[in-house]
């Protein structure tokens, strides 16, 4: 069974290592000329990691952070509630830095002989039962061809119910120069239309910043947009104003346009599946965007196993259904992230602050149904 896989990003490198250990020959295109070191941090939850354990791959390599719990704070920095992590040997909630992770799947990718193109722009049709993927003027047929090329894939046009969502500014700056408490662990401040999240990486040697916004006017697609420095502390300093000695930090800092999808498209027009966010774009309120393209791959991957020549039909529904009920739960907590009118505001967050006290695993029941979630593997 030969698989060819449009797309080289973190979906793409799972669904090749899942496929390679079932046995198949696969193929990825990847249109940069190397796997990226593109983005910055990322949070693994237990539903990721646990897949990525039973694959083989080594998360101890990583230098990974393993937080004991997220804390929310208001705008000034007064708690208001906590959500503790379960640090399972088999399943643990880890920060990582992008490049890292992908390095580490590339790695895993390459021992399985998975054979890859870079600089490869391409384009799949299907021809009789077969699919070709085109590179130019190079073609090639495949079985089975999988779309794994991230927001702006060709197979899913952007006229199909997106929407924006905000917009997310990004930056890294190094741990022993930034204010200490930011290496305790992921801390989430929130503020009116905005809230800030920071998290340190490898080992503590950098503190991950993403602040978000509710306006999206002026931002562009992509991971790579940078922007003023100047202009992302006048934004943000007033709305978290304990955070200034940090932002002072920042010496450099990109932007980029949050989208959300209204509905999953699983398939392409000629059956062919779409994992990851291509599928469905979520904005990154409940951190499930790396973690819903693993859980994907996995799954698509046993089905071909099984003899299906992509999804099916009680995959294509889980995941859909499954995706989509996250994506609500990103929207309604950026929506609470950013709540805060005059009067209400901090009545809200007053209630916020009672419900942690008065049941400290509120958070974890809340959402457990997000983070307890174990694929059940078919034997390689």
């Amino acid at each position: 069974m030969k698989i060819g896989i449009i797309g080289g990003g973190i979906a793409g490198l799972v669904a090749a290592i899942a496929c390679a250990r079932h046995g198949f020959d696969v193929t990825i295109y990847e249109a940069a000329d190397a796997f990226g070191d593109v983005g910055a941090g990322i949070q693994l939850s237990p539903n990721a990691t646990f897949i990525l354990r039973n694959l083989g791959c080594d998360l101890d390599s990583l230098s990974a952070m393993r937080p004991a719990e997220t804390v929310l704070f208001n705008r000034n920095e007064r708690m208001l509630m906590r959500m503790p992590h379960d640090q399972s040997p088999n399943a643990p909630y880890l920060q990582v830095y992008r490049p890292d992770l992908v390095s580490m799947l590339a790695d895993n990718a390459s021992a399985l002989d998975v054979k890859v193109y870079f600089q490869a722009e391409a384009s799949g049709k299907k021809k009789d039962d077969q699919f070709v993927i085109s590179v130019n003027e190079q073609s090639e047929a495949f079985d089975i061809l999988v779309h794994a090329d991230g927001v702006n894939s060709a197979a899913r046009s952007n006229a199909e119910g997106r929407r924006g969502s905000g917009v997310a500014w990004r930056a890294l700056v190094p741990g022993d120069t930034a204010p200490k408490k930011y290496l305790d662990g992921p801390r989430i401040f929130l503020g009116p239309r905005k809230h800030l999240v920071t998290y340190p990486l490898r080992d503590g040697a950098s503190i991950n910043i993403v602040a978000l916004e509710d306006q999206s006017k002026d931002a562009k697609f992509g991971w790579s947009n940078s922007r003023d420095v100047d202009a992302f502390r006048a934004l943000f300093s007033p709305v978290f104003p304990k955070a200034r000695d940090l932002f002072g930090q920042v010496a450099e800092v990109k932007q980029w346009a949050l989208v959300s999808d209204r509905r999953a498209k699983m398939d392409d027009k000629n059956g062919a599946p779409i994992i990851g966010d291509a599928t469905l774009a979520m904005p990154p309120f409940m951190a499930q965007g790396a973690a819903m393209a693993i859980e994907d791959a996995m799954r698509l991957a046993d089905d071909i196993a099984q003899g299906y020549k992509g999804w099916s039909d009680a995959s294509r529904m889980f995941r859909a259904r499954r995706k989509q009920d996250i994506m609500r739960a990103a929207i309604r907590n950026g929506s609470l992230f950013h709540f805060y009118p005059p009067v209400l505001g901090p009545i809200f967050h007053v209630g916020m602050w009672t419900t942690g006290r008065l049941c400290p695993q509120f958070l974890v029941r809340r959402y457990a149904w997000i983070y307890d979630f174990r694929h059940d593997f078919i034997a390689s």
